[in-house]
């Protein structure tokens, strides 16, 4: 487990290393100067991708899948629409997964208190605030108050700690898929990540027909 002064230098280290490389691996994401808007695609493919059989011809996953076949939904909607509204998806570090972690418990110990006016049974935490503030040295009532606000002191004290949460910024790699973000969450980000999602325009979003699946962000 990281001790506290590793919590934020690790995670900055790692969010900085991660925003650079997540999506972008060894390519850019494309622009208006490198690839098509969404919402008039004639340089980059043929007239085919606006037709029933486009998901077949340009699946990223092949064979008229299901995720192919929401991007084609939403590549076609936007045809001569610059305007059209679009909700792009990205997978980004979970950056406060430790704290997170580590808050939960305590979270849930103090529920159980003010639920059963009571202390969880064979519980870690419980059991060492009660060998710090022992029964022999304060009143029963003086016990459990030092203990819930050792907790509550506990909780405050990672919350210090967590970090800003990472936006969908120009030149990022999104999908508009969900479901595509949550793989390369799983995959890519080893589990340990939020899909963060935005609402654009089609004129913002870019491709130069890698995938129907990824596109650069470039609002204008």
């Amino acid at each position: 487990m990281a001790g506290d002064g590793e919590i934020g230098g690790d995670m900055n280290w790692y969010r900085l290393a991660i925003e650079k490389e997540d999506y972008e691996g060894n390519h850019t994401a494309p622009t208006i100067d490198s690839g098509s808007p969404m919402h008039d695609l004639s340089d980059t493919y043929s007239d085919d991708i606006y037709s029933f059989d486009a998901a077949r011809l340009y699946g990223h996953y092949g064979r008229n899948h299901p995720l192919d076949l929401m991007a084609i939904l939403v590549i076609q909607s936007a045809r001569n629409r610059p305007n059209q509204s679009v909700k792009i998806y990205r997978a980004v570090p979970d950056l406060n997964f430790e704290i997170d972690r580590l808050i939960k418990p305590l979270l849930d110990a103090v529920y159980y208190y003010h639920k059963f006016k009571f202390w969880p049974m064979n519980n870690t935490i419980i059991h060492q605030l009660r060998e710090k503030y022992p029964i022999e040295q304060h009143t029963y009532n003086e016990q459990q108050e030092l203990m819930l606000q050792d907790i509550k002191k506990q909780i405050e004290d990672m919350e210090e700690k967590r970090q800003k949460a990472i936006t969908i910024n120009p030149t990022d790699w999104v999908t508009i898929t969900r479901e595509y973000a949550k793989e390369h969450g799983e995959g890519q980000l080893g589990g340990r990540y939020k899909i963060i999602s935005k609402t654009v325009k089609a004129a913002e979003l870019f491709t130069t027909g890698d995938s129907i699946q990824e596109w650069g962000y470039n609002p204008q």
